[in-house]
C-alpha cells in the first residue's frame, strides 16, 4: 500500500466561547493550563484530553453534575488552507443542572455491621456534630454506642457546610476512609437538598460497611542451618480491627520452633 497523508492540519487560534460568566472566569483563570496550542497538530487525542481537562477543573469548582461530553468543538479549515480555528463551546444538550455550582451541606455517615447484613434502621442510633456532620448506626450491641468512635469519623470529613463541592477532595475522603482499614466497603453519594430548580446544595450519604472484627493467619514451615541444625517452625497472628473503636487495629502473633542437631561439620589438619 501507499499512503499519502497530505498536508499536516495545525491550530491556528483556539476560542472558547459561549459560557456562563462564571465558567468563562474559570476558564481564563486557568488558560495556561489548557494542552490547546496554537501551531499544534489537530488531533482527536489532544482534543479529548482537553475535553477531559476542563472537566476536571470545572468538578474541582462545585460543578458536580459536569461530564467531558458537555464540552464540545467547531473547526474552521476554510479561513486559512492547512490550519484549524477552533472553538470550544457547550454541549446544545447541556442540562440546567450541569451549568449551576453545588455547595457542600450536610453529610451522614451509615454505619452497617457486617454481622448483620446490610439491614439499617434510621430509628435505631445517631450522633450530631458541628458543621452538620452526623451519624446512624445499626445498634448490634444494645448499648446505643456505634462501634466507631464519631471523632474518627468526624476527622475524615474534608469539607466544611458551604464549602464548594470538589472532585479531588471527594476521592481523597473516599481514599482515606478505605485506608482505616476497619470497613470492607465504602461509597459515598451526594444528593441534592431538593427537587426545586435553583437547589445548588447538596448532601452527602456514607455508607461504611464494617469489616469482620478478627482475622486469624497460621503458617508452618522447616528450616536447615549451615551448623547442621534442621526443624520445624510454627506461626499463629491475629489481628483484632477497630480494637478500641478508633480505627486502631491490634496484633497478637506467636512464634515456635524445634530445631535438632543432624551432623558435626568442621576442620581438620
Amino acid at each position: 500500500y501507499t499512503v499519502y497523508p497530505r498536508q499536516l492540519y495545525r491550530l491556528d487560534s483556539i476560542a472558547y466561547l459561549r459560557f456562563s460568566t462564571d465558567a468563562d472566569s474559570l476558564i481564563k483563570a486557568h488558560h495556561r493550563e489548557s494542552l490547546l496550542h496554537r501551531g499544534a497538530p489537530f488531533t482527536a487525542a489532544s482534543l479529548d484530553a482537553e475535553r477531559n481537562r476542563l472537566n476536571t477543573l470545572f468538578r474541582n469548582n462545585g460543578y458536580y453534575y459536569c461530564q467531558p461530553t458537555f464540552f464540545t468543538y467547531r473547526a474552521d479549515t476554510l479561513q486559512r488552507p492547512d490550519w484549524v480555528q477552533l472553538q470550544v463551546v457547550p454541549s446544545r444538550v447541556l442540562p440546567p443542572t450541569a451549568s449551576r455550582r453545588y455547595y457542600m451541606r450536610n453529610a451522614t455517615f451509615h454505619l452497617y455491621d457486617s454481622r448483620r447484613g446490610y439491614e439499617f434502621n434510621d430509628s435505631v442510633g445517631g450522633r450530631r456534630g458541628n458543621s452538620g456532620v452526623r451519624m446512624r448506626f445499626v445498634d448490634v450491641s444494645g448499648k446505643h454506642k456505634p462501634s466507631v468512635r464519631f471523632r474518627i469519623l468526624r476527622r475524615h470529613v474534608f469539607f466544611k457546610k458551604g464549602d464548594l463541592y470538589n472532585q479531588r477532595i471527594a476521592d481523597l475522603m473516599q481514599e482515606k476512609l478505605g485506608a482505616l482499614g476497619i470497613f470492607s466497603q465504602v461509597a459515598i453519594g451526594y444528593v441534592p437538598k431538593d427537587s426545586t430548580d435553583t437547589c445548588d446544595s447538596l448532601d452527602v450519604n456514607i455508607h461504611c460497611v464494617l469489616d469482620k472484627p478478627y482475622d486469624a493467619e497460621f503458617k508452618a514451615n522447616a528450616s536447615t542451618k549451615s551448623n547442621g541444625l534442621i526443624g520445624p517452625g510454627l506461626s499463629f497472628g491475629m489481628t483484632k480491627r477497630n480494637a478500641f473503636h478508633g480505627g486502631e487495629k491490634l496484633s497478637l502473633n506467636v512464634l515456635g520452633f524445634y530445631e535438632w542437631q543432624t551432623g558435626h561439620s568442621g576442620n581438620k589438619n
